[in-house]
């Protein structure tokens, strides 16, 4: 009785042992499974945006660039209504809410959509990215896109303000020939480094990024009184 009980004892003995190695292994193994599965979640998410920007390049770019003129009004308001009145020891105001969402609509409803199909038919007429077409590219990016889109620019974002026909007319006619010039200014180098390095996948994105220094600048524009 006594050597079946040390029997039982000595092979209990190492089976606890065996049984405390392989929970050292198991919670190790759980450790890595955790670690590796935050490492996986991101690759999902970085997958499945990709996927989601290939199958609906519209959709994406609309969020994208309505992210992005948001993202550029937010910054105006914050330093007009929160940083500067601070250093200067005034009141602060609060966020204009309605101007963030005019701005976020005009990247979503204007400028995403026909940047879109802009960039298509010319990345389609000219695919080359030799100097030449480059340049072509550039001058009808101004010349062609240019005005239209800043007076679209000017006219929506008054139309979402109240303003009457006549009032959106005279706003285009005091800033839009100041707003060619700046954006001929900024674009000109931008747009040829985009038509010449960025691929097409990655065009809406590098313009985007662009139109957040353009939009503060188009926003600094809008909010100044040019006069009769």
């Amino acid at each position: 009785m006594m050597m079946w009980r040390k029997k039982g004892f000595l092979s209990i003995f190492p089976r606890t042992i065996l049984s405390y190695s392989r929970s050292r292994r198991l919670l190790s193994r759980h450790r890595g499974d955790g670690e590796n599965g935050k490492k996986g979640l991101g690759k999902i998410v970085v997958n499945k945006v990709s996927k989601f920007h290939h199958d609906y390049p519209l959709a994406s770019n609309c969020i994208v660039y309505g992210g992005i003129t948001g993202f550029t009004e937010f910054t105006q308001q914050t330093v007009q209504y929160k940083l500067v009145p601070y250093w200067q020891k005034q009141e602060t105001k609060n966020y204009d809410k309605s101007s963030l969402m005019r701005y976020t609509s005009l990247g979503c409803v204007v400028f995403a959509p026909v940047l879109h199909y802009w960039y298509r038919f010319l990345d389609t007429k000219y695919p080359a990215n030799t100097t030449k077409v480059v340049m072509k590219k550039v001058g009808l990016d101004l010349v062609v896109l240019g005005a239209p889109l800043y007076a679209a620019f000017y006219a929506f974002i008054c139309a979402l303000e109240g303003y009457k026909a006549q009032d959106i007319i005279k706003e285009l006619k005091s800033k839009l020939l100041a707003t060619l010039a700046a954006g001929a200014v900024f674009w000109i180098p931008a747009q040829t480094v985009n038509f010449r390095y960025v691929p097409p996948t990655g065009r809406i994105l590098y313009i985007s990024v662009c139109t957040f220094v353009e939009v503060n600048i188009l926003s600094v524009l809008k909010k100044m009184d040019f006069g009769d």
